[in-house]
């Protein structure tokens, strides 16, 4: 996230860099999360609860579409990168949650171990 003005200005150009660094930002810190998101969503698929994770996808569906069209709207391109930011940091967090439940493990062992 630090190093994406470099990488960027080096990858495409200076004249780019500027307008596709918040975007280039949002991406890493986002892709990151949902990483951490993907083994809670494995164990709930495994653990057979795969109806739950579908209904919070198709519950964040609207809300996000409204929200990616605001942020769209307002502030273009980093907008729609924060926009998918947020939902994923929010089913990062809904996952993690839904998984602790799953393998029921109290509340603070599982912060201890997140």
């Amino acid at each position: 996230v630090m190093a994406a003005e470099p990488i960027l200005r080096w990858w495409l150009n200076a004249a780019f860099a500027p307008d596709a660094v918040p975007v280039f930002q949002w991406f890493v810190a986002t892709v990151f999360a949902n990483c951490i998101a993907q083994v809670a969503y494995a164990g709930l698929q495994a653990g057979g609860e795969a109806r739950a994770a579908a209904r919070l996808h198709l519950f964040e569906l609207p809300v996000f579409l409204v929200l990616l069209a605001v942020a769209v709207w307002k502030f273009g391109a980093a907008g729609a990168a924060a926009a998918w930011g947020a939902r994923m940091l929010i089913d990062a967090a809904i996952m993690t949650a839904m998984g602790v439940r799953r393998i029921g493990l109290p509340a603070g062992e599982a912060l201890r171990w997140g």
